[in-house]
């Protein structure tokens, strides 16, 4: 079962060492609480990053990761919807020193401005989110978000392609991202899951045969309609079984 979680947690391990290519960070934002930021959250603190912080919009998908132990209760922030993040609040002084941007496309322009508003200067910003072609934002003019993540692929080259920028309110940071995941980092995933499989089971909530996939989608179609009350699922298709 866990072994469907090899690829994802991959790209995971991809993205964090992307980040941690020159000096583990001492604080990590993960801006997205669905598979790829909470499995992103957990590596980072299976890698020894001291303070993992995760943000998200969607207070279910926050209490699940909290409940299973993937983040502390402390360190998980809602997004609410306005023009800026709360997340600068979570820290003291200096913002994050590293930050994954991991939602949903349709939410990527907002969370990389988020991502260059509350980083630290020099920071590191890894895009595991996808981004159009040529795609811009005005805040760093010029960079094309697209070929930020297409520069470094399956692996290669390493240690990885990073971009220095100048931000509009005149601090640098530096953007990296990755698309694919390599041979070496799915046998890391391998033995990740094999030796925290108790962890790691906790992402998985239903285990389903094929049979059963369209009842199950029309299931979590209903509780789209009500996200915060309904509970979290996350399904995995046996096709071997009946």
């Amino acid at each position: 079962m866990l072994a469907v979680l090899s690829e994802p947690l991959g790209v995971a391990i991809y993205s964090a060492e992307l980040l941690a290519a020159q000096a583990l960070p001492e604080r990590l934002l993960v801006v997205g609480a669905g598979p790829m930021g909470l499995l992103t959250a957990v590596t980072a603190g299976l890698l020894g990053v001291p303070e993992v912080t995760v943000v998200d919009r969607s207070e279910r998908r926050l209490r699940y990761a909290v409940e299973n132990g993937f983040v502390e209760a402390d360190r998980v922030l809602r997004r609410e919807s306005g023009p800026n993040p709360d997340a600068a609040a979570l820290y003291d002084g200096p913002g994050p020193d590293a930050i994954a941007v991991c939602v949903g496309r349709e939410h990527r322009r907002v969370a990389l401005r988020d991502a260059l508003r509350i980083a630290s200067p020099g920071a590191r910003i890894g895009l595991t989110t996808g981004f159009k072609a040529g795609e811009t934002l005005c805040e760093i003019a010029g960079v094309d978000l697209h070929q930020i993540r297409r520069l470094n692929v399956c692996g290669e080259p390493w240690p990885g392609h990073v971009h220095q920028v100048d931000v509009a309110d005149g601090k640098c940071v530096y953007l990296t991202g990755h698309r694919g995941t390599s041979r070496r980092h799915l046998l890391d995933a391998m033995k990740i899951l094999i030796n925290h499989p108790e962890l790691f089971r906790r992402f998985i909530t239903d285990i389903v045969s094929l049979r059963e996939v369209p009842q199950s989608l029309e299931l979590l179609m209903r509780e789209r309609s009500a996200p915060d009350e309904a509970p979290y699922r996350k399904f995995v298709v046996a096709l071997g079984q009946s």
